[in-house]
């Protein structure tokens, strides 16, 4: 229908016309639908009914497509976060214990330098911060050095005021009970076995 056509229709049509439907019938001018004229909004409905099954029947077809797809990537993407998840407790827990021998090593220091102190108050000290980390102490980690005199130590009691003590907390991770190594376990990566631990703090005897 030409344009020349259509604005007739809308003149003769502006007796019975609300404004609104004038306006519609000017923005869209005439469209055919189903071998009769329809205008304005009735055509926008009209032409979305008659598209609206071959749509579905498209919807339809791109999810039996994409059925076997989304499971594919959903068993990739669950293995990925699965070994994310675990590199996480372990690396976590890594660190968690490492600060744990640290401040281990401090609290053995801080033991060691008191005047007070005997042959079993480092290890005492030791033993007891990292029972906090849920780590079992072992007196083989535990080697306490005077530098100043270049000796080891087995009885902190003996060493004079003024020389400068070493406590060193070392052991390697596998040796460290009741840690957690999955990703290691399943994959060979992540903290092997060897990694060392080392906690080390110097003071000065009183």
């Amino acid at each position: 229908m030409s344009a020349t056509a259509a604005d007739a229709i809308v003149a003769r049509s502006r007796q019975k016309k609300s404004p609104l439907d004038l306006l519609w019938m000017v923005l869209y001018r005439i469209d055919l639908f189903d071998g009769y004229p329809k205008e304005g909004p009735e055509a926008i409905v009209a032409m979305k009914q008659k598209t609206l099954p071959a749509n579905l029947k498209l919807t339809a077809a791109m999810r039996k497509q994409r059925g076997g797809s989304v499971v594919i990537e959903m068993v990739f993407s669950f293995s990925l976060l699965m070994f994310i998840a675990m590199g996480m407790v372990e690396f976590g827990q890594y660190f968690y214990i490492k600060h744990a021998f640290e401040a281990a090593a401090r609290d053995a220091a801080r033991a060691s330098i008191l005047a007070t102190a005997t042959s079993t108050s480092p290890a005492t000290a030791a033993t007891y911060t990292l029972s906090e980390a849920n780590v079992t102490f072992n007196s083989s980690w535990l080697t306490i050095t005077d530098t100043t005199a270049g000796t080891t130590v087995s009885d902190v009691s003996t060493v004079p005021a003024g020389d400068i003590l070493q406590v060193q907390l070392l052991a390697t991770y596998d040796q460290i009970p009741n840690v957690l190594r999955p990703l290691y376990s399943m994959t060979g990566q992540g903290i092997k076995n060897g990694k060392p631990m080392l906690g080390q703090c110097t003071m000065v005897r009183e």
